[in-house]
């Protein structure tokens, strides 16, 4: 895979998140200017983007956590990385969902609020688990190839996990030779993965035309107090909660790695979508962070599908304030 130039050698028009940011921007100015009538010109962008990154993620999940989980080995070494992995989410997580628990309760968004005119809708009967064991054989996919076409990313991981431990313990020659195959296969997919990057700034164009043109700012007013409740409890996890978290525990200067990050954040605020932003994820994370492929083809696939501080803090407030 061709090298790419440093993001702080790069012109500031050419860095990726300022040209996301002024898409953003004109895609926001298009849909708000003329409409729904935009959405034939430049609404495809944003579906077709979407579309190419989530054709590649799980290629990408399942290549990257076989090709980490082989490079990290097998037995203590990978149970001290998965664990240490699980209680930094956990823990993350946790974090998040007190903060909305503390915000919604100060801010009470719910009192006084009159959804009785809003759409009814029958909803669909939802499966829920009956125990934790439930929850643990549900991650075992029945079958792996319909797992990855189905996109059950739970199940592709534990097979790509299963699969990367087990070529930790074959012989040297298979296992010299798969391992060359695996790295060859995670080098091909994110060189397809760069491909798709680059067209990031004109698939945002595409998804803020018609997010605003499909909606307008009307529907940013209808629940004025719950947005701002979720959008200060977003705020405070991230600019004190995870800068805390990475000062505290990697004794990384928190702006310096924001700053690194900003491709993927800002991919991310745009496509509204861990899962779809996995791409950019890995790739900032490897070539602007520093870390290396051996813990981020293991961790960032893991968090992307597990680790939604987001979502956490986000369905914490919505059940209190519905109640």
């Amino acid at each position: 895979m061709a090298a790419e130039a440093p993001a702080a050698e790069k012109r500031f028009h050419e860095q990726l998140h300022v040209q996301i940011l002024a898409a953003m921007v004109a895609g926001a100015t298009v849909g708000l200017i003329f409409g729904e009538a935009a959405l034939p010109w430049v609404g495809w962008m944003g579906t077709l983007f979407v579309r190419l990154l989530r054709m590649i993620i799980v290629p990408l999940i399942f290549a990257s956590v076989v090709s980490g989980v082989a490079s990290v080995g097998g037995g203590r070494s990978l149970g001290r990385l998965g664990l240490k992995t699980v209680g930094y989410y956990v823990l993350s997580s946790l974090l998040a969902i007190l903060v909305g628990l503390l915000l919604v309760n100060l801010l009470e968004p719910g009192v006084g609020a009159s959804i009785g005119s809003a759409v009814r809708a029958e909803m669909p009967e939802i499966e829920t688990p009956k125990s934790l064991l439930e929850i643990f054989l549900r991650l075992v996919p029945l079958n792996p190839i319909e797992a990855m076409a189905t996109g059950d990313m739970l199940g592709i991981i534990f097979f790509a996990i299963m699969v990367g431990a087990a070529l930790t313990r074959i012989g040297d020659y298979h296992r010299e030779r798969l391992t060359e195959i695996v790295n060859a296969a995670f080098d091909l997919i994110m060189t397809m993965t760069g491909w798709i990057i680059r067209l990031a700034p004109i698939g945002v164009f595409g998804l803020m035309a018609q997010a605003v043109a499909g909606s307008g700012f009307d529907t940013f007013r209808a629940l004025g107090l719950y947005m701002v409740t979720i959008a200060v409890g977003l705020t405070i996890h991230l600019v004190v909660t995870l800068p805390l978290l990475l000062w505290l525990l990697a004794r990384i200067k928190p702006w310096v790695h924001f700053r690194n990050m900003t491709d993927a954040m800002v991919t991310a605020f745009s496509t509204s979508s861990s899962a779809a932003t996995l791409p950019v994820t890995l790739r900032t994370v490897e070539k602007e962070v520093g870390v290396s492929n051996r813990i981020s083809s293991f961790v960032i696939p893991m968090g992307a599908t597990i680790n939604m501080d987001g979502t956490a803090l986000y369905e914490c407030v919505g059940v209190i304030f519905i109640s």
